[in-house]
C-alpha cells in the first residue's frame, strides 16, 4: 500500500467477514461511497485450520467458508460494481 501511496494513488483498506453475503456487499457500498468507483481488488483472506488429513469436518468447513466462499462472494459482489462501471 505504502508504495501507491506515494505514486499518488487511492487506496482502501478495511476488515470484514467474507463469508457474510451481506458484509461484503456493505464494504462494497462503502468503497463506491468513498471513492466513486473500484479499479481493483486485493483479496487477501485465507483460513488455515486444518493441520492435517485426520482433522475434523468442521474444520475443513470453515477452511471452505473463507477460502472458497468467501472469496466467491467477494468476487461476485465486487466484479457486478466494477463491470458496470
Amino acid at each position: 500500500m505504502e508504495a501507491g501511496l506515494t505514486a499518488g494513488r487511492r487506496q482502501h483498506a478495511e476488515q470484514v467477514d467474507i463469508t457474510h453475503e451481506a458484509s461484503v456487499a456493505a464494504l462494497r457500498d462503502r468503497v463506491v461511497a468513498a471513492h466513486g468507483r473500484i479499479d481493483g481488488l486485493v483479496f487477501n483472506a485465507v483460513s488455515r485450520p486444518m493441520r492435517n488429513e485426520r482433522d475434523t469436518v468442521a474444520a475443513w468447513e470453515e477452511s471452505m467458508r473463507v477460502n472458497a466462499t468467501g472469496l466467491f462472494l467477494t468476487l461476485r459482489t465486487f466484479a457486478d460494481a466494477m463491470a458496470a462501471q
